[in-house]
């Protein structure tokens, strides 16, 4: 008996997605890992002024999926 690992749009068994962060967001991570004056590398001064970036998660969907010819049975 062969399982079905696939059962439509419905059933997902994993998804990529990509999450940009502000200023904001590092400053509060460097208030929760940066500690006893010792930095973690949580921090990127000036970020919103320089780059204007905006703390996000965008998601993404597959257009087309490649595996190498000499790679059958290889996932």
């Amino acid at each position: 008996m062969q399982k079905g690992w696939s059962c439509g749009e419905h059933c997902h068994l994993g998804y990529f997605v990509y999450k940009s962060f502000d200023e904001t967001d590092f400053n509060n991570f460097g208030k929760v890992y940066n500690y006893n004056n010792r930095s973690a590398g949580y921090y990127k001064r000036n970020l919103t002024a320089n780059a204007h970036p905006e703390s996000k998660t965008w998601s993404t969907s597959m257009v087309h999926l490649y595996r190498s010819k000499g790679a059958e049975k290889t996932y």
